[in-house]
């Protein structure tokens, strides 16, 4: 929750005498009965942690209530009479089948008096996921692209054509590497300092620009994973790199409904707001959650909250939505800029599982996003604040979870050119099955291992297939000398662990127990199910904390 200006509490004074001590405790005895009634009426199950203790105190303290933005979910069409959600002076959020508003107190305690009511949580501030370094110097070539394999999707002819990817960002500039795919589609405002779905026109905080860069730019000087995607452009960020839950919310809302007259098969959340409850409360994990019932496949950042202060390794720090089972939570890893995956570590900053309240299995998959070079956006924010980290005059480095995300969302759309009928479920499954398992990381720091593309295609494509002889399965891939890449096979997903017949196709004149060590199976069973780790709530910054997501200024050296 954020800490609002203008609460205050009670001064304490000197130590009375004893005449005065009575009544002091006489008034402190009836302000303790006078707040229990108000405790007592704030069902613990309805409203989320970080609200419920806010509300009590405030509810108890009527000189310092003051209103709070919050997002209401509804067991039902509730009926609000008079004004419906208008007449809390709030905006309707049908897809959650709930509202938004600003309420105090005491108005919030009145609603969970209601049978109607579900949930009431905080409306957050959601914020871009990345992190910039200064002063180091720019990487001259990158092997992002070959590390993952989308070079060898691109000379099999596999570019994302007829996809429509919808990024929830800051918006994208007219990049000479994006202009093409930004021409085969549209673009909203749902940003939080603009009228809803008005169209601005510019990125002026600069992180959309760069993760639709990564995604899908064509390739002039730093190319992304799927140059012709027809890229939907949904802002959702303003200025400063944020914007409101209940906003997105509603971009969601617009995309669900215009998935079928814009193409979207694919959305890219480069974003995410604090996880102050389990996924199942959570209306951003709701409303995403029906995204993909819609049949889009859901991409979100897992998180840069690795890391916080003193504390080297945070765990149980992925956030939302990524924390919901539909969506695909990445996360990010600093492959030095070698194509090898020998060599690949954890960053320090990517946010490691289990998920928050349910320690389920988090992230899902992971992929580069160590000191990214990708698309400028002019005379954004980013660029006045980082001209260190500006590459020749048009592309800017940046690091974080937000830029390893648009890479699983364009190779989800060369998975969805290869097979159009593949469902989400079926796209997480064959990704998590093909990535490829890296031996420095833990399970809750790369989910199911590193994005594989070629092997992903290749099990896409085979299931397809109307051939009779389609057992026959080619995966694997040489990625630099001496070094072969196979899939996992393994799939972690909640709190169970699959073992796939990928298992067993490992390099030419190997088996699967000579690529993945025994000993990588038990660590795999045992994240999939343990919550035996140092958690976020324990030991990183409270969900309370408006400074949670603020831009540092980090990144790990290659």
């Amino acid at each position: 929750m954020e800490r609002y200006p203008g609460r205050a509490h009670p001064k304490k004074g000197p130590r009375p005498q004893l005449a005065l001590w009575v009544i002091v405790m006489a008034f402190f005895t009836a302000s303790v009965l006078a707040l229990a009634p108000w405790e007592g009426r704030l069902d613990p199950a309805r409203i989320s942690t970080a609200l419920l203790d806010e509300v009590a105190f405030l509810a108890g303290h009527p000189a310092y209530d003051y209103p709070l933005p919050v997002i209401i979910q509804t067991n039902a069409d509730l009926e609000l009479a008079p004004g419906g959600p208008e007449r809390w002076g709030g905006r309707s959020l049908p897809l959650i089948r709930g509202f938004s508003a600003r309420l105090t107190a005491r108005q919030i305690e009145r609603l969970l008096q209601l049978d109607g009511i579900a949930f009431i949580t905080v409306d957050t501030l959601v914020r871009a996921s990345h992190e910039v370094r200064a002063g180091s110097d720019y990487l001259p070539a990158q092997t992002f692209l070959g590390t993952i394999g989308a070079d060898v999707a691109g000379e099999l002819g596999f570019t994302g054509e007829g996809i429509g990817v919808a990024v929830f960002d800051s918006g994208i500039h007219p990049h000479p590497e994006v202009e093409a795919a930004l021409g085969r589609g549209v673009a909203v405002d749902f940003s939080h300092k603009s009228p809803a779905g008005q169209r601005m026109g510019f990125d002026s905080y600069g992180h959309g620009t760069h993760v639709a860069g990564i995604l899908a730019g064509k390739g002039e000087k730093f190319g992304g994973v799927a140059p012709a995607v027809r890229l939907i452009d949904v802002k959702v960020l303003g200025s400063d790199g944020t914007g409101r839950t209940s906003r997105l919310i509603q971009a969601i809302d617009w995309v669900i409904q215009n998935r079928d007259a814009q193409g979207i098969r694919v959305a890219n959340l480069s974003l995410s707001r604090p996880p102050s409850e389990a996924y199942w409360q959570d209306p951003l994990c709701q409303a995403v959650r029906r995204m993909v019932d819609a049949g889009i496949v859901t991409v979100a950042s897992a998180g840069n909250l690795g890391k916080f202060g003193a504390y080297d390794e945070i765990w149980g720090s992925v956030v939302s939505p990524a924390t919901d089972p539909s969506v695909i939570a990445v996360y990010p890893v600093n492959t030095r800029n070698t194509l090898s995956h020998r060599d690949d570590i954890a960053t320090s900053f990517g946010s490691r599982g289990p998920s928050f309240q349910s320690n389920a299995f988090k992230p899902d998959i992971s992929a580069p996003g160590n000191r990214i070079v990708s698309a400028l956006s002019p005379w954004s924010k980013l660029a006045e604040a980082h001209p260190d980290r500006i590459v020749g005059s048009s592309y800017i480095e940046l690091s974080g979870a937000s830029m390893a995300t648009p890479f699983v969302s364009g190779a989800v759309a060369l998975l969805l050119q290869a097979n159009p009928n593949l469902s989400p479920e079926m796209v997480r499954f064959i990704l998590y099955a093909t990535a490829t398992k890296l031996h420095n990381l833990h399970p809750f720091e790369q989910g199911n291992g590193m994005l594989n593309i070629p092997d992903a295609l290749s099990l896409a494509r085979w299931l397809s297939s109307q051939d009779a002889n389609r057992e026959h399965l080619t995966m694997g891939w040489p990625l630099s000398e001496g070094e072969w890449v196979s899939p996992g096979g393994l799939v972690a997903t909640g709190g169970l662990l699959l073992v796939t017949p990928l298992a067993s196709r490992g390099a030419p004149g190997q088996s699967w127990s000579e690529t993945i060590r025994p000993f990588d199976l038990y660590r795999w069973a045992q994240a999939a199910s343990s919550a035996d780790v140092v958690t976020w709530a324990d030991h990183g910054p409270s969900a309370d904390v408006v400074t949670w997501a603020d831009v540092v200024t980090w990144a790990d050296v290659v």
